[in-house]
């Protein structure tokens, strides 16, 4: 049964992917008017070059286990283009039922999609909208939920109320905001992968970075870090006006003398603390040490540390050290918060 999802899902995906089925180029058109067109391609290649038969035989190779299925409630984030296609996977390949409420922000793709797959395997196991109200109240084995940790309480009380979560329900719930960088005797190559981890989705979603540890001090760094931000604004022009915040936080820089360096509409500096300005990165100059602190520090808000070309450690502070090229391209199977989804949707449920 598992290797027969793994084709149903190939398949539609293959068809979409290469517009044989559904309508993926009206999706793109639409969507990219609530992302930069660049960001939405990047994903679309991102995904046909990551979600493959193999890729995905692996994932379930190391994750799966048969069991009890149920009904999974999927509240997709909408910060990017098809955030939540990832959970999709896990919930189709676990072989639970798929309810999946869509962004407002973020629909058309996700839509386009579960419509193909839909024609092929029916509508029993998928049902999807952007309205909750929308979606059969049913009693849910597992709750996936992206936001902010204040919205966590507003949330469970209404599912709870519905009757959507009830005992027994597993959460898996994902506040990690941002990621870390770790820069060792960097070179131009290394500049470039940074910039595509901050700039990428304009910063958005947890896998960008707003916190960077390097060996030098940002003065050292400025020039290859200009270089590399100009060299990827010049492939997808992407700048903008320094936001209001920014103007804000780099008079008060400017007034302290603390260094900073401004490109375009993104501030780095070199002390403080993260303060929701989204445009706002941290340079910490140090090691072990301290990427080690920022993890005690910031704990479950940091997604994943990444590091440069010369860091040849593969762990710290109890998490893996991912190649800095990869943050904006993980693997199929990479870990939202620290956690495998199919091994939780069926080694959780199973228990």
């Amino acid at each position: 049964m598992i290797e027969q999802r793994i084709d149903q899902f190939i398949e539609a995906f293959e068809a979409w992917i290469q517009a044989k089925e559904g309508d993926i180029r009206q999706a793109v058109d639409q969507t990219s008017k609530l992302f930069h067109r660049q960001d939405v391609l990047h994903m679309l290649q991102h995904l046909q070059k990551r979600v493959t038969r193999e890729s995905l035989r692996a994932w379930v190779s190391e994750s799966y286990r048969e069991g009890s299925k149920g009904n999974v409630l999927c509240l997709h984030a909408g910060n990017l283009p098809m955030v939540g296609f990832q959970d999709l996977i896990a919930v189709w390949l676990a072989g639970h039922r798929y309810q999946g409420k869509l962004s407002r922000k973020d629909p058309f793709l996700m839509d386009s999609f579960l419509r193909v797959l839909s024609d092929r395997v029916g509508t029993d196991r998928l049902e999807w909208s952007t309205q909750l109200e929308d979606l059969t109240v049913r009693a849910s084995t597992h709750i996936v939920f992206a936001g902010s940790a204040l919205t966590v309480p507003q949330v469970r009380h209404r599912l709870e109320e519905e009757g959507r979560a009830v005992v027994g329900t597993h959460w898996h719930i994902r506040t990690a905001s941002f990621s870390v960088a770790w820069l060792k005797q960097a070179e131009s190559r290394d500049y470039e992968d940074l910039a595509e981890a901050i700039l990428r989705y304009d910063g958005a979603g947890c896998r960008s970075v707003k916190l960077v540890v390097s060996d030098q001090p940002l003065t050292a760094d400025s020039c290859g870090l200009t270089d590399a931000f100009e060299a990827w604004w010049s492939r997808q022009a992407t700048y903008r006006a320094p936001s209001e915040q920014t103007r804000y936080d780099r008079a008060v820089l400017h007034a302290v003398e603390r260094p900073y360096l401004i490109l375009e509409h993104v501030l780095l500096e070199t002390e403080g603390e993260l303060n929701g300005n989204p445009d706002r990165i941290l340079w910490l100059q140090g090691g072990q040490e301290r990427v080690e602190a920022l993890l005690e520090r910031y704990g479950a808000k940091i997604q994943s540390i990444y590091g440069s070309e010369h860091i040849r450690q593969t762990y710290i502070g109890g998490r893996t050290v991912e190649p800095l090229s990869g943050a904006q391209d993980p693997q199929v199977n990479w870990c939202p918060d620290g956690e495998n989804l199919i091994q939780s949707l069926t080694i959780a449920y199973n228990r």
